[in-house]
């Protein structure tokens, strides 16, 4: 087995391990997006994002070692790791086609829970700016003071922050 297929393998190997980490942080994320749980939410969120760098520095890796594996065998260079494994000795494709299946089946599972999550977020933000909208027309005619001292008629619209500091 060359040294390029030995790193990639290694290098994919560590992937996966990520992969698999980020897939139990988006499994936490959903339980705080459920719960409502926004400090346990915000602190999964910094460790969602340094393992997102590793993934990405992890994939440059990758896709060195994948053109340098595929330069050895005088394949082109489609940074495509079903072309290495087509053209790899038997021993190294017993290795790399089940990593390859695997990866690929962990990032489809990551899509699924990345687009749940992402749907859950969407329909909590939509129903916060519903009750808003709805407490902005039962409130919105009423007569108030506004922060210079003058009264206001007519004010509508709340909001979940002040634009003052």
């Amino acid at each position: 087995m060359a040294s390029n297929l030995a790193d990639l393998i290694a290098s994919l190997s560590e992937k996966e391990c990520a992969m698999d980490e980020l897939a139990d942080i988006l499994t936490e994320e959903q339980r705080c997006i459920v719960s409502l749980d926004t400090v346990s939410l915000a602190r999964n969120d910094l460790r969602k994002g340094d393992l997102l760098s590793r993934l990405a520095n992890l994939q440059q890796i990758c896709s060195c070692l994948l053109r340098r594996a595929l330069e050895e065998r005088g394949l082109p260079d489609d940074q495509r790791l079903t072309s290495l494994v087509g053209a790899a000795a038997s021993s190294d494709r017993d290795l790399l086609a089940p990593l390859q299946e695997r990866l690929a089946s962990r990032a489809r599972d990551l899509d699924r829970q990345l687009r749940t999550n992402r749907c859950m977020l969407e329909n909590s933000l939509g129903l916060v700016r519903n009750t808003m909208a709805l407490f902005g027309k039962l409130l919105g005619d009423c007569t108030t003071y506004c922060a210079q001292g003058t009264i206001r008629s007519g004010s509508s619209g709340g909001l979940l922050l002040r634009r003052e500091i």
